[in-house]
């Protein structure tokens, strides 16, 4: 008998029905209740149509049997399995002939939302009613809890807001959704926390920075603006009043550096922006005066400006070899008057410059006397001898104009005093003082005024020019070689080789160490080679290996370009318990080496 089963609603029974239609005799339906349409396409084989009325002669009887269906969880891409336990589900009919089952539950995960959706159809050929249900899944609009995302872009906002943030080879992209007014997507971020040492708050002066503290987890994280204006550099130096280095100030992101000169007679300070900004070069230059000398007096000038004025005010600085050249030259003035009587040297002054001897000597009707108290003043006494007629005038305007200039040509500087002779009379005392480095020797009515044969300087320049070497000498006393441009070295020639520990080794002695230093390795080189080749001789010598037997051997070995020779002699006794050898090897060094052994074998 052929079935032809189909699934309706039956309104009566208020539940889904399969129906068998009869292709033979009769027209006669029947219907078997079921749970589901999608289990009665399973169950064809077995359930057959059932009588509801009456009239069954022609119906077929219900064979009532139970289906168990099996049901199992499993993952698919990316999907996540939990648990790993199967499922039955029963379908079964019931004492009143009704297909029964379990009821399946579908749920919503975590972060996961279900919908159902039931519509009720009627087929137009049947005039029967079916009820449809779907179920909808969908994400909550919170997620919660989640371990990891992973997928091509992340959108965040709204309302033109929209952020989106892709990855790529080069890191995170951020970009808006839709573009600013001049086409500009990129994004601010807030709220990033700053990592450095705040600097910005308004509790005083910050004069040292360190990032000590920052871990190398924190180096990796993003940088706020906050961060760039806590970020610059640390100035350290000695403060005003102090002699020691120490912490002046912090220089932030956007802060002003200025470099300026504490004396702007003695120094210059310029500084110049290059290659576009990408470095700046600041340049302290020191200003120079020059000393010259003036009727035995010294003068500063240095240079004309358009009115014919000099432009040194004498306040910058000189070098040693001018302080020493102006003493030279400086000096005092003397002349002689036409009451003198000595005509052609009247009123024309000569200058007693350093060093110069100066001889106080006896004229008519006086004695002159020089003497030197325990202070080192020297008095110069003129006595008139007796018998000579001078009015009380004569006496008290006798004496001597006293006069200092620099020495015409010289770099001598008169420093200070009067400007104008001043003329020493009868029994008044004539000092004359030793400045720095001046020496002043009296022998009788002599004076010998020279320079000391040890000055003492802070600093001395050799020469002219910006290239003149400097000597100087630093706070810890070692000796400092430099010029004038403090940026350029200096070289010094012509200096002996040196003979004793303590002397200065010039460049000629340093080649002739790494000269000899080399020889020695290539030496020691050769040598170590020359070894190799003759160790591989005398292990490459055969050796008596039957009892009772002996055996001289010669070898040869070459390693690197050296070669090595060997000669040795081996022997077993007759038991071939005792083994004996002994070897003597050279290589092309002239070198030589042996050996020997005994053993016992078992």
């Amino acid at each position: 008998m052929n079935k032809i089963y189909r699934i309706i609603w039956n309104s009566a029974l208020n539940a889904w029905v399969v129906v068998s239609e009869l292709t033979r005799n009769h027209t006669k339906r029947a219907s078997a209740t079921v749970a589901t349409a999608v289990l009665a396409t399973l169950l064809f084989a077995t359930v057959q149509a059932n009588a509801t009325d009456d009239d069954d002669l022609y119906l077929e009887p219900v064979q009532r049997t139970a289906v168990v269906l099996s049901f199992r969880s499993d993952k698919e891409g990316t999907g996540e399995k939990e648990g790993t336990e199967d499922s039955n589900w029963a379908v079964y009919f019931d004492e009143k002939r009704v297909l029964k089952a379990g009821a399946i539950t579908l749920k919503a995960g975590d972060n996961l939302k279900i919908k159902q959706n039931t519509n009720e159809n009627t087929n137009e050929n049947t005039n029967e009613n079916t009820n449809d249900s779907s179920f909808t899944y969908s994400l909550k609009k919170d997620l919660t809890d989640l371990t990891s995302v992973e997928t091509e872009k992340l959108s965040f906002g709204a309302n033109g807001n929209k952020v989106n943030i892709t990855s790529d080879t080069k890191g995170l992209n951020f970009a808006k959704e839709t573009a600013g007014t001049n086409g500009d997507p990129t994004v601010h971020l807030n709220g990033i926390g700053s990592t450095l040492t705040d600097t910005l708050l308004n509790t005083g002066a910050t004069t040292n920075v360190t990032n000590d503290n920052v871990t190398d987890d924190e180096k990796k994280r993003a940088a706020s603006v906050k961060d760039v204006l806590n970020a610059g550099w640390n100035i350290k130096g000695v403060k005003p009043g102090t002699t020691a280095s120490d912490n002046v100030d912090f220089v932030r992101t956007y802060d002003t550096v200025e470099f300026l000169s504490a004396d702007t007679k003695t120094t210059t300070v310029n500084v110049e922006s290059k290659d576009n900004g990408k470095k700046t070069e600041v340049k302290i230059g020191a200003k120079t005066s020059v000393i010259k000398e003036k009727d035995g007096k010294l003068v500063t000038g240095k240079g004309k400006d358009e009115n014919g004025s000099s432009t040194d005010e004498g306040e910058g600085l000189v070098t040693a070899k001018e302080v020493i050249d102006a003493v030279n030259k400086a000096g005092w003035r003397m002349k002689t008057t036409t009451a003198n009587g000595q005509t052609g040297q009247a009123d024309k002054f000569e200058t007693v410059t350093s060093g110069t001897k100066v001889t106080f000597a006896s004229g008519n009707g006086t004695t002159a006397t020089v003497s030197k108290d325990d202070q080192g003043n020297i008095t110069v006494k003129y006595d008139v001898n007796v018998g000579d007629a001078l009015n009380v005038n004569q006496l008290q305007n006798s004496g001597w104009n006293l006069d200092s200039k620099a020495v015409a040509g010289s770099s001598g500087k008169v420093i200070s005093g009067n400007v104008s002779p001043s003329k020493g009379k009868m029994d008044e005392t004539v000092n004359i003082n030793a400045g720095n480095n001046i020496e002043i020797t009296r022998n009788g009515k002599n004076i010998d005024i020279a320079t000391s044969m040890t000055p003492q300087f802070s600093s001395v320049s050799l020469g002219a020019g910006a290239d003149a070497p400097t000597l100087s000498v630093d706070d810890e006393g070692a000796l400092n070689v430099g010029s004038k441009d403090a940026n350029k070295p200096v070289r010094i020639t012509n200096v002996a080789p040196g003979v004793k520990e303590g002397d200065v080794t010039n460049v000629a002695q340093l080649k002739g160490v790494a000269q000899n230093l080399n020889n020695r390795i290539d030496n020691v080189d050769g040598n170590a080679r020359a070894g190799i080749a003759q160790a591989i001789a005398t292990a490459g010598l055969a050796q008596a290996y039957l009892p009772g037997k002996s055996m001289m051997a010669i070898g040869g070995g070459t390693y690197r370009g050296e070669a090595g020779y060997a000669i040795g002699y081996s022997s077993i006794s007759d038991t071939g318990n005792w083994v004996i050898k002994g070897t003597a090897s050279g290589n092309s060094r002239g070198h030589f080496g042996a050996s020997a052994s005994v053993g016992y074998q078992w």
